[in-house]
């Protein structure tokens, strides 16, 4: 996933010299099932579990086969763990429906714990979400149309989990997330952007 430099001593008489070999970074998505299809199996879907919320796969806001995740008790949403490489920064873009209009419900700002409706929690060095992730990543209009949210993390973890998660009596629907390494660039996010104008237009 990282630009990796490696050198080796050769010789080929009469010069000898170090070989360096330059891997580039893998800018590959590194979800498992980001389209996030179904179907639901034991509260589930491939490549994806659920930690105290009711997962379906429904149709909403126009568009068709997309996640629904319903709070069922604290912390609820919808995840999934992978590898990642301490220092590297990450880029993130997810598709979201979501009716924040009650901002945080623990009474903070909305988005600075977990007690906020559509976003994403992101937890660093555990497969645990029964907690609030060190970084969030959330949507900003009021649940009348799809969102498409980007940002970024550094990992600090060899291991990260990702958690869409839903608040209270609101359900949130998820639609597509990718995760590249930040020096890929941001084709994908300029991708699903373009998708998503399109689909508004249509």
């Amino acid at each position: 996933e990282i630009l990796r430099v490696t050198g080796v001593q050769t010789c080929a008489l009469p010069i000898c010299g170090t070989l360096t070999t330059v891997v580039a970074p893998s800018c590959a998505d590194m979800t498992t099932n980001g389209e996030l299809n179904g179907p639901v199996s034991g509260n589930a879907i491939p490549g994806w579990t659920a930690n105290a919320a009711t997962l379906s796969i429904v149709d909403w806001g126009g568009r068709t086969g997309v996640l629904a995740v319903v709070d069922a008790g604290g912390f609820s949403s919808a995840l999934q763990t992978h590898a990642t490489t301490v220092g590297v920064t990450y880029d993130i873009s997810f598709d979201v429906w979501a009716d924040v209009s009650a901002g945080n419900t623990a009474g903070q700002t909305y988005c600075t714990t977990t007690d906020s409706n559509g976003l994403l929690d992101i937890h660093e060095g555990t497969t645990s979400v029964g907690r609030h992730g060190e970084v969030k990543l959330c949507p900003t209009m009021p649940g009348s149309a799809w969102e498409t949210v980007t940002g970024q993390f550094t990992a600090s973890s060899d291991m990260t989990t990702y958690a869409f998660h839903s608040e209270s009596q609101w359900t949130a629907y998820f639609d597509r997330i990718s995760i590249t390494p930040a020096a890929c660039g941001s084709d994908r996010s300029e991708e699903h952007t373009s998708e998503l104008q399109s689909l508004a237009g249509s």
